[in-house]
């Protein structure tokens, strides 16, 4: 554990990480998550659910929820917006 680690209580290590980065542990992993994969949209047709494996969400459910909480669009909306016409 974290806390134990830092030689903190669970509470406090919390308030310091929250402090710190403006998010408690689950949310700051989440939208890490989230945004490790826009490169993976941006730059391959990897299928969404092999791409929310890939960085670490369970399902492509649980990924298109969080993805679009942290960036106000689906994944393959953002996917199109980096897709060029004239692409083969």
């Amino acid at each position: 554990m974290p806390a134990r680690a830092a030689g903190m209580s669970t509470r406090t290590y919390l308030r310091h990480f929250v402090q710190a980065t403006g998010n408690t542990p689950v949310h700051w992993l989440i939208s890490q998550r989230a945004q490790g994969s826009l490169p993976l949209l941006e730059k391959t047709r990897t299928p969404i659910e092999e791409l929310a494996n890939a960085v670490g969400f369970d399902t492509a459910v649980t990924y298109r929820h969080h993805f679009n909480r942290f960036t106000r669009t689906s994944p393959s909306a953002y996917r199109k917006a980096f897709t060029r016409r004239d692409a083969p």
